[in-house]
């Protein structure tokens, strides 16, 4: 999973062409998963008190999931790219 997913940023990288916008696409997009994750953690916790919440966390958790698999990836791609600007 880890493989596929960084064949897939460099496919994004190779489309954004410069380092400055693929370290800009990576801050925002650890930004987005970090808070889809919190915002998860947070709904699970409500949908104990609120019973009509429990379908929104069910699905929140498969997109909290997916965040999951995609934050370590982003986070060593942008490091890599601070590394190949500093070059």
């Amino acid at each position: 999973m880890f493989k596929a997913t960084r064949f897939l940023l460099q496919k994004i990288d190779a489309r954004l062409g410069d380092v400055r916008k693929e370290i800009k696409f990576d801050k925002i997009t650890i930004g987005v998963c970090t808070a889809l994750i919190v915002l998860e953690i947070i709904l699970l916790a409500l949908s104990n008190a609120f019973p009509y919440l429990v379908v929104p966390a069910i699905v929140g958790a498969f997109i909290a999931a997916i965040c999951v698999f995609i934050l370590p990836a982003m986070i060593k791609e942008l490091s890599d790219d601070q590394k190949k600007l500093n070059a």
